[in-house]
């Protein structure tokens, strides 16, 4: 997939989004389209990176939220996975503390669940959508996404706090029976062919903000 926009488009986009709040000026930035990066891996995988330090050179609160966006577009389409509209924001929420993990569970009709809090959430009251690592009820490790406008979902305000990363709004999400769809298989997020070069893609943005 290629970018639909060069990285001088980019940086005009954030010349104008000067102080404007980070879940904002990511919707801003996917509605023009400069959220259409390469997919990690796949042979333009430095133009990828140049974008996210581009951002991160902005704003790294931005950049989180911008970040987990874009990776959460290349597990998708890695998963063979289509969910949300064009404008639909994405949070992609992996973190693993021991005292905040997920359950999938099976639920009638051949679908799933989720239950349980997430932590570190980043964007939770910007986006619409999130990919989240989770627990089948085997005990596999597993991906599943989800429509955060539901029943099920509720935002908290409690968890990190950073102050140099407080614009990331990194908090922790309840989930109680949230619909939600299992992508691929046990241990596929990070047995995927981008998991490497897209965890690299946080680097990225750090160096932008260096």
């Amino acid at each position: 997939m290629e970018p639909s926009h060069s990285a001088p488009s980019l940086h005009a986009h954030l010349s104008e989004m000067a102080g404007m709040e980070p879940g904002a000026a990511l919707g801003r930035l996917v509605a023009a389209g400069c959220d259409r990066l390469p997919l990690p891996g796949h042979g333009a995988t430095l133009a990828r990176w140049r974008a996210l330090a581009a951002v991160g050179a902005h704003d790294l609160s931005l950049a989180k939220l911008f970040e987990g966006h874009t990776d959460a577009h290349a597990i998708l389409h890695e998963a063979g996975a289509a969910m949300g509209g064009r404008d639909a924001l994405w949070g992609t929420w992996c973190a693993e503390p021991p005292d905040a993990r997920l359950l999938l569970q099976a639920a009638p009709g051949g679908k799933a669940v989720l239950r349980g809090r997430k932590a570190w959430c980043s964007g939770a009251q910007a986006v619409s959508h999130a990919v989240v690592s989770c627990w089948n009820e085997a005990g596999e490790p597993m991906l599943a996404a989800l429509d955060l406008r539901q029943d099920g979902v509720r935002v908290t305000g409690d968890g990190w706090h950073a102050v140099g990363m407080q614009g990331s709004g990194s908090v922790d999400v309840l989930f109680d029976g949230a619909a939600a769809t299992p992508l691929a298989g046990p241990g596929f997020y990070v047995a995927r062919a981008g998991f490497w070069h897209g965890g690299a893609g946080v680097a990225a943005c750090w160096f932008g903000g260096a």
